[in-house]
């Protein structure tokens, strides 16, 4: 993990007796926060600038993504007049992995159902480590078979 310090360095003036001064403090925590305070300010004025929802959650996506290193993400979102999540949208960061991994998107999960309908249901984040050996996780087969983990 990068540390982030701040130092500071000091001498007195008697050339007979050199005395230094050193202090060292890490701000790791502090200097996190404001990285992270600056990329929801950026999402934020990204998103309002959008000319739709779709448009703003794509924007939103592809900042979170590669500002972690990851290749894609989706959102979910129900679906009008219908108590199911469906994919709004997918992003990656290009068309043949979007096409690669769009049937993960392909179902939809009704409250309760699922990873996803769970954390629906429930109104709490689920973290998952690894979709193919997630229980309960109806997509684990396709993302065996595609690769994602």
């Amino acid at each position: 993990m990068r540390r982030v310090v701040l130092g500071d360095i000091s001498a007195n003036a008697d050339p007979e007796r050199r005395i230094v001064l050193g202090i060292l403090r890490d701000i790791t925590e502090t200097s996190r926060a404001e990285a992270d305070s600056r990329m929801l300010q950026g999402l934020t004025l990204a998103a309002s600038e959008a000319p739709n929802l779709p448009s703003a959650f794509e924007v939103v996506l592809q900042r979170v993504c590669r500002s972690n290193g990851w290749t894609g993400g989706a959102a979910w979102l129900p679906r009008p007049n219908d108590d199911v999540l469906e994919c709004n949208v997918l992003w990656t960061g290009d068309a043949a992995e979007s096409a690669r991994v769009r049937p993960l998107c392909d179902a939809v999960f009704a409250a309760g159902d699922g990873v996803l309908g769970r954390a629906w249901s429930s109104k709490m984040p689920l973290w998952v480590p690894d979709l193919v050996v997630q229980a309960g996780c109806s997509r684990s087969s396709a993302a065996s078979r595609l690769g994602i983990h």
